[in-house]
């Protein structure tokens, strides 16, 4: 590891980002704690934000068949009374 590497888990270097079409062909990216995430109008794009917030590491990259599994994904990490505040904002790249 080089000097200007942190060994920080939160700055997402070491989180996974997981990516996906949904039903409309647009992609959503989010990554393993739900803070994260994307909406994007293209796979390229999707990868190239999951690329940015990972530290560029493409093995940590998992992409899904669907996005529904995202959704489904964010429930199991913050419970059914998740406050809204830690609901991931998705953003919509041009």
């Amino acid at each position: 590891m080089t000097s200007d590497e942190s060994d920080d888990p939160d700055d997402g270097s070491q989180q996974l980002f997981f990516m996906a079409p949904d039903h409309l062909g647009h992609w959503v990216v989010q990554d393993q704690s739900c803070s994260r995430s994307g909406y994007f109008i293209n796979r390229e794009w999707a990868r190239k934000f999951a690329l940015s917030e990972n530290g560029r590491r493409p093995d940590l990259i998992v992409e899904l068949p669907q996005a529904s599994a995202l959704i489904f994904r964010q429930a199991s990490f913050h419970g059914s009374n998740a406050s809204k505040s830690r609901a991931p904002a998705y953003r919509k790249a041009a």
